[in-house]
């Protein structure tokens, strides 16, 4: 949904001389044949009958306007115009002369939600017109989300890591106003990597989103630059993640029911959307299969359990079982593959097991202990645990987020239905999965933002260019991050409940950047999209400095010259000041030799 109007122009190359002196030859011969044919009052190649007086539209200045803002249109033989439209609405004409007509632009609604619309203008003489095509600006979009309408308004856009950017949208409504938040992401861009994170790295933990970006980043594994909150998880209680989670080819934590969607990434950086379904783990030893009850459960009677470092320093069980500590033979843990290990150590009734690195801790209770008491250092054996998606075939996955059932597939809301309005989370891909969609929508803040139900949530994916998405724990927990910006700089790009404060949850997605640290600034750009101005009125304006990965480095550039137009208003310092006539236009910044326009509409 967003409301930037990309324009792509095409660029001819120069012709060689033998074929322009072709195509010279064919145009002369196509006039000859035009002025054999047009004897009896037709129309000429330009639509002109041959008796009436030259009239032509040559160009329609400014380049764009808005609604009530008087254009000039350039041609030849205005002094007979009487009427210009504008697609089918007409505008009023205040001057006119043989070369030039003056009018203002008529109230229009849009037929998109894009700011910036492709409109036709015709001018009339009483027996012919013509036509030329002109950007009419709408600093108000109609969106329509269900049966209500909204005017949209775009706050903010700018990049913010690898391929990576920010919008934040205000959804103007009488009753159920909106602010939208998106991250959109090109998947395939240079350096940019994706994977959940885990409160604290374990298990049982809860942690601030705003909090797990700059810890993750400091363990050195590249700027996790942006993110959102992720599972659903038992809030108030042991945290615990409800539908599944894996980390680097290591079960986290199986999921709690069947048909969770899950947000996957492959080995080769590949991202996908679907339902999962779990094989049930397995090891084999000495050709004997033994199914395992749970990974990182707590263990109950009669069961073997798999413990790795996500649950803790230790199994944290009690003397009455079995314990085996295993690694991998070769590489690591992984999903879909058979896993060597080697036993390295045992223990029998004793219990709360260390897990060194990289190690896993085999447990059993009453009648599995005894697969377990038959090993030994030093024997071998296989782990598997199998992946399967419902629409994709999966070859090497190593990270996966589960959440509940998917709430847009193939472009469509889902049957999937939470009717109430709240704060709410989504993750989306479009349909060829080249990008991929973080989405926050603010809730439970009066006036400002009224929430949304799941379809509502999905439709507002839709628009945005998702063809599946799902629904992530939502509420107080529905939390955006982006480095080095946001409020106060913190990183937060939402406002929870309304507010500030942020809640601790069980994990999240983020994206990285795989790059190293680089402060040089290789551009600039507005932390505001659109400034709104009163005639006479100020707005301070304010400037972020991106690296070449698109991450900010500076996030209150200072060393920014600015230029307007004094039609409409003045600059100083890094304010603006709204002294013109003009009700629409453009604001230039430059810093040594990169430059950034930020649009100004005076209300």
């Amino acid at each position: 949904m967003r409301n930037i109007k990309l324009k792509i122009t095409a660029i001819m190359n120069k012709e060689n001389k033998t074929h322009r002196a072709a195509v010279l030859r064919g145009m002369q011969a196509l006039l000859v044949s035009a002025a054999v044919l047009c004897t009896c009052g037709c129309k000429d190649w330009e639509g002109l009958v041959n008796n009436e007086k030259p009239f032509t539209i040559h160009s329609i200045v400014p380049s764009q306007l808005m609604a009530n803002d008087t254009v000039t249109i350039k041609g030849i033989g205005f002094d007979d115009a009487v009427k210009v439209l504008f697609n089918q609405t007409e505008g009023t004409i205040v001057s006119k002369s043989a070369d030039a007509i003056k009018v203002v632009l008529p109230e229009m609604t849009n037929g998109s939600d894009a700011l910036t619309e492709k409109i036709a203008v015709r001018v009339y003489s009483p027996t012919q017109y013509r036509e030329k095509p002109y950007e009419m600006q709408f600093p108000n979009a109609i969106f329509t989300l269900e049966s209500l309408k909204y005017k949209v308004d775009t706050l903010a856009h700018y990049p913010v890591g690898p391929g990576s950017y920010y919008t934040e949208i205000a959804l103007s409504h009488e009753e159920f106003p909106l602010k939208v938040h998106f991250l959109t992401m090109n998947v395939r861009a240079e350096h940019l990597l994706f994977r959940p994170v885990l409160a604290d790295d374990q298990l049982g933990n809860a942690e601030r989103v705003v909090h797990m970006g700059p810890r993750k980043t400091a363990q050195g594994h590249g700027r996790y630059f942006a993110g959102v909150n992720g599972d659903f998880f038992n809030l108030g209680g042991d945290n615990r993640i409800l539908d599944g989670m894996t980390l680097d080819g290591n079960v986290v934590a199986l999921p709690t029911e069947t048909g969770v969607g899950n947000m996957i990434v492959q080995k080769d950086g590949a991202v996908f959307i679907d339902e999962l379904s779990y094989s049930k783990p397995q090891i084999t030893i000495g050709g004997t299969v033994t199914p395992l009850d749970n990974i990182n459960n707590k263990r109950a009677n009669d069961q073997i359990v798999l413990y790795n470092h996500f649950y803790g320093a230790t199994t944290q069980t009690d003397d009455t079982g079995t314990e085996v500590v295993v690694k991998p033979t070769e590489g690591a843990w992984a999903l879909n593959a058979n896993v060597a290990f080697e036993v390295i150590e045992t223990h029998t009734a004793k219990g709360n097991t260390a897990i060194p690195e990289g190690c896993a801790v085999l447990s059993a209770t009453g009648t599995k202990q005894a697969v377990l008491n038959a090993l030994h250092a030093g024997d071998k054996g296989t782990f598997n645990i199998a992946l399967a998606a419902a629409s994709y075939n999966l070859s090497a996955p190593i990270h996966t987020l589960g959440v509940k059932p998917l709430i847009l597939k193939d472009g469509e809301p889902t049957s999937y239905v939470w009717n109430e309005r709240h704060p709410r989370t989504s993750l989306g891909l479009s349909a060829d999965r080249s990008t991929l969609y973080m989405c926050v929508v603010d809730g439970r803040w009066r006036n400002v933002s009224a929430g949304v139900t799941t379809t509502q949530l999905a439709l507002l994916m839709k628009r945005a260019g998702a063809a599946t998405a799902f629904n992530l724990d939502g509420g107080g927990s529905s939390t955006m991050y982006a480095y080095n910006t946001g409020l106060d700089g913190t990183g937060l790009m939402n406002r929870p409940n309304g507010g500030t404060y942020t809640r601790k949850v069980a994990n999240a997605f983020f994206a990285v950047a795989d790059v190293k640290d680089d402060n040089r600034i290789a551009a600039i750009a507005s932390a505001g999209y659109v400034i709104r101005v009163k005639q006479g009125e100020s707005a301070a304006l304010r400037f972020y400095g991106i690296n070449a990965a698109g991450l900010i480095v500076d996030n209150d550039l200072k060393d920014v010259q600015l230029a307007v137009s004094p039609a409409l208003g003045t600059i100083e310092g890094q304010t603006f000041k709204a002294t013109g006539k003009q009700r629409y236009g453009t604001i230039t910044a430059t810093r040594q030799g990169v430059s950034t326009q930020i649009r100004v509409y005076v209300e």
